[in-house]
């Protein structure tokens, strides 16, 4: 009786004692990372607020805030001007938004932080957007395309058109290529172009893909008349 009483009231205390933890005494674990220590120290109080404001909006809008806290950082760690570091979060903030609306219209395809943050990037390096949705809207089911978009920009970036850049990408995925293949792209159009990013774009994405390939030289493609030039005159005697 006695050993039955004393682990009941082992049992009481241990409960009484979850009971008494604060709730919010695991929020530190799940809160928010708050950048306004490190800003403080870089940037001037009214930039530092308008930086601030529009991480907090970006968050409260599901947007991938930390890509933005990444954005001033890197920066700072570079010595950029304060005023250069806010147009820098504040034009980030602009594209993160602009690929969250436009991947929101693929259907049966929800987008993750990390696929907008590497959208903005694509962006950022000169992709458009509807390229993003293009491939968004082509890739295997639950396929993550953060690294797809990636290599997107980063082939756009190296001068390759962005079509061709879209139709690469676009095969590797088809091919159900892991992404550490996708991700050799970039160096393939590097060690390949030779400074002629165009040539590289018809090797990489017409060559890859099952009849998209283009016609050798001297044959016409197919539905269009090849030119026949008129005959010579004939002169006369």
């Amino acid at each position: 009786m006695n050993r039955i009483y004393s682990t009941a009231s082992i049992l009481g205390a241990a409960f009484t004692l979850i009971v008494a933890v604060p709730a919010g005494a695991q929020a530190p674990q799940s809160r928010a990372y708050d950048p306004s220590a490190e800003l403080s120290a870089a940037l001037p109080a009214q930039i530092r607020e308008h930086v601030l404001a529009v991480i907090a909006d970006a968050r409260s809008r599901g947007l991938p805030a930390e890509a933005l806290e990444r954005t001033a950082f890197k920066a700072m760690a570079r010595n950029v001007p304060a005023r250069d570091i806010d147009r820098a979060v504040t034009a980030q903030a602009e594209r993160l938004t602009r690929v969250q609306d436009a991947l929101a219209r693929v259907k049966n395809r929800r987008s993750s932080g990390e696929e907008i943050e590497a959208g903005a990037e694509a962006v950022r390096n000169g992709a458009d957007v509807t390229e993003l949705v293009a491939l968004a809207t082509s890739a295997p089911s639950g396929r993550s395309l953060e690294v797809p978009m990636h290599v997107l920009g980063s082939l756009v970036a190296r001068g390759l058109p962005s079509k061709d850049a879209l139709s690469a990408v676009l095969a590797r995925l088809e091919a159900r290529a892991p992404d550490t293949e996708i991700g050799k792209l970039p160096e393939q159009v590097s060690a390949r172009s030779g400074g002629k990013p165009d040539a590289t774009g018809r090797e990489l994405a017409g060559t890859k893909r099952p009849g998209t390939a283009g016609a050798p030289a001297g044959v016409p493609a197919a539905g269009i008349r090849p030119v026949v030039p008129p005959p010579a005159p004939v002169s006369r005697p």
